[in-house]
Parts: C-alpha cells; structure tokens; sequence
C-alpha cells in the first residue's frame, strides 16, 4: 500500500471513528500499513487536534499481547520495576506466547513466585486486568520511544541483527 493511499485511507476512517466502537482499532492496522515515519507524523498531526482519540489509536497500536515483540533485555528491564502481583494478574488474560515471553525473561525464582501468585489469585475483574495490561503497554512504549527497550515485529522493514552472528 502507497503512503498516499495509506493516509487517505487513514482521513476517511477518522471519520466513521464516531460511528464504531472499533474506529481506532482500523486506523492502527492502517497505520501499521504506513513506515515508522509516516505512522509518527499521522499520529503528531491526530494529537494536536485529537488528542484522546491519538491516545486510544497508540493503545491499539502496541497492545499486551504485542508484548512477544519486545527484545529480552529491554523487556527484563521493565519487568524488575513491576511487583509479582501485578505481574500475575496480567498474565491472568492473556495468551500462552504472552504469559511464556514474560516468564522466560524472569529470574527461576521469580517466575516461580509469579507463577505461585498466580495459582493463588482469586477471581478478578477482567476490566482490572484489562487497565493494567494497558498500562503495561503504554509503559513499555514509552520506554520504546526513550530507547530503553526495542519493539521489533516479524515484518518490520529494519530488523534487529543479533549481537552473537
């Protein structure tokens, strides 16, 4: 898909956002049609006149789940400053690939307390999960955007090369 086409695209569907619930779910996977830069600028252009509906489409661009993506020591990084509760209480909804992902990149003992905590937990409000995974993903964004931490999908266009080849 052009640039061009992918911010028409983008224009036409801002539009219907009032109509659906899902308005900035469609723009994101326009938007991840769109290079890094033309994605930022969008975004720049959507916060100065939008900035709640900015927010809501970064939210869907990078979710929870898109957790899979970020590299192991920035993600340990992360993981260090978060307590093992609320740690097993985002893992309480989230996928396999997820729950793996987060364990590997804990210390034997504290994934095994995580995982403990786990087991323990009662039941909880998935709209308490829900806040804290988003929380979650928008910390680690913002660590992104600081160069703390690096999110790199399959199909990124400029991939990490690994530091051991």
């Amino acid at each position: 898909m052009s640039q061009d086409n992918a911010k028409l695209e983008v224009s036409e569907v801002i539009g219907l956002i009032n109509v659906t619930q899902n308005g900035p779910t469609q723009v994101a996977g326009l938007l991840n049609e769109l290079d890094r830069a033309g994605r930022d600028e969008l975004i720049a252009q959507l916060e100065a006149r939008y900035p709640e509906l900015a927010e809501a489409i970064r939210d869907a661009l990078f979710t929870f789940e898109d957790f899979i993506y970020i590299d192991d020591r920035g993600l340990q990084k992360m993981l260090r400053n978060i307590d093992h509760r609320t740690l097993a209480k985002v893992l309480k909804n989230t996928s396999e690939a997820v729950k793996k992902k987060i364990l590997s990149n804990l210390s034997k003992r504290a994934g095994t307390t995580v995982l403990e905590e786990l087991n323990l937990l009662g039941p909880i409000r998935l709209s308490e999960v829900k806040e804290m995974q988003k929380d979650m993903a928008r910390n680690a964004r913002k660590l992104n955007e600081e160069g703390q931490l690096t999110i790199v999908r399959p199909d990124d266009p400029d991939p990490l090369i690994s530091p051991y080849r």
